[in-house]
């Protein structure tokens, strides 16, 4: 696997806590786990990012709502063990059948530039799979409390989407292993789903960059379309 042992043993960490000890004692061994993966990006939340993060949020949400998903906020547990590990999830977004925890990353939250460091091209650094790691504990998080926070109780799929950034081997290797949907898109890509107006167009990108339709949640085929644009 191209993640490592790190990440083999991350997951069975996750499974074997949650199957053993339930979230209490989850929450308090993946918060430390989860901050040393992504270090300070965990604790940049969709409502405290940046003005360029946020640039790329509104594009996400934009097809989310085009294709009729409702965007609702990220819920509290209550739990102060487990909230923090819902840092790092940007949006909800739900219609009917399915409910998504999403996670945008773009060059200013990965690299060189998220660790404060200078470089000529900072869309060069790779991301790696404690993102998605943390995105996916976030989701297994949310899918236990949904029931009680407001939120139709249904499990909560990550989707990670990486905006003028690349995925490392090793991010492909564990959102393939975990069947976690990996998005990439270019930031020009951004720019044209703000300037883009017309119903049927923005319908039309959702579907080409995120798999979504007003009928249908994504499905496998949402993680090609995107890697392929």
């Amino acid at each position: 696997m191209g993640y490592g042992i790190a990440g083999l043993a991350y997951v069975g960490l996750v499974v074997a806590i949650i199957t053993t000890q339930g979230w209490g004692l989850l929450a308090l061994v993946a918060v430390q786990i989860l901050m040393i993966l992504v270090g300070a990006g965990l604790a940049e939340s969709g409502e405290s990012a940046s003005a360029p993060v946020r640039y790329v949020i509104q594009a996400v949400r934009k097809l989310f709502e085009s294709a009729a998903y409702e965007i609702v906020p990220v819920p509290s547990s209550g739990d102060p063990s487990i909230d923090p590990l819902l840092a790092s999830v940007d949006m909800m977004a739900r219609n009917g059948e399915r409910t998504f925890a999403v996670r945008i990353l773009t060059p200013e939250r990965s690299g060189p530039a998220a660790a404060g460091q200078k470089s000529s091209n900072p869309q060069t650094a790779a991301v790696e799979w404690g993102e998605a790691a943390a995105l996916q504990t976030a989701a297994w998080a949310l899918s236990s409390i949904s029931g009680s926070a407001g939120l139709p109780a249904r499990t909560v799929e990550p989707l990670l989407v990486l905006a003028g950034v690349s995925p490392s081997d090793g991010l492909r290797a564990f959102c393939q292993d975990q069947a976690l949907r990996l998005v990439e898109i270019d930031l020009d890509t951004v720019t044209r789903i703000h300037d883009t107006e017309p119903a049927d167009e923005l319908r039309a990108m959702a579907e080409q960059y995120l798999g979504l339709t007003a009928a249908s949640a994504p499905g496998a085929a949402g993680q090609e379309a995107g890697q392929s644009a």
